[in-house]
Order: structure tokens, then C-alpha cells, then sequence
């Protein structure tokens, strides 16, 4: 061998280190930009869940204001069912 192709090879293996750090650097920000667009999506879900759970707790409090208030209607008549007799 002479000494070009040592340095054919050290030109070929600095390529290839090039190479394996542009493929790693690649698949790293790849893999960054789904865990964030996953953050992204799992917080949409939080949020609307949050949303959901809280029109649902007014609904309940609603409700129940309107079962105390049939509750007190249905006393009254009761009442003056008895009343009646």
C-alpha cells in the first residue's frame, strides 16, 4: 500500500464518521419532535378532560338545586295534603 491509500482510508473513515453522527443527530431531533408533539396531544386531552369534568360538575350542581327544589315542592304539597284530611 502506499501511503495515498492510508490516507484514502482515513478519508473514508472520517466520511463514515460524519455519516454515523448526521444519522444519529437526525434520529435524535426526530425522536424529540414526536415526544413534544405527544406532549402536545396528552395536554389537548388533559385540558378538554378538565373541560369535560368541569361542565359536568355544573351539571350536578345544577341538578341538585333542582332535586332540592322538587323536594321542598313535594313537602308543601304533603303538607298540605295533610292539611286537607
Amino acid at each position: 500500500m502506499n501511503d495515498y491509500a492510508f490516507l484514502d482510508l482515513g478519508y473514508a473513515a472520517v466520511l463514515l464518521l460524519f455519516g454515523v453522527l448526521l444519522v444519529w443527530t437526525a434520529r435524535y431531533v426526530w425522536q424529540a419532535r414526536a415526544a413534544t408533539s405527544k406532549e402536545k396531544e396528552f395536554r389537548g386531552l388533559a385540558e378538554e378532560s378538565v373541560a369535560r369534568q368541569a361542565a359536568t360538575s355544573a351539571q350536578v350542581t345544577s341538578l341538585e338545586s333542582e332535586v332540592a327544589g322538587l323536594q321542598r315542592r313535594v313537602r308543601a304539597m304533603e303538607k298540605l295534603l295533610r292539611d286537607t284530611e
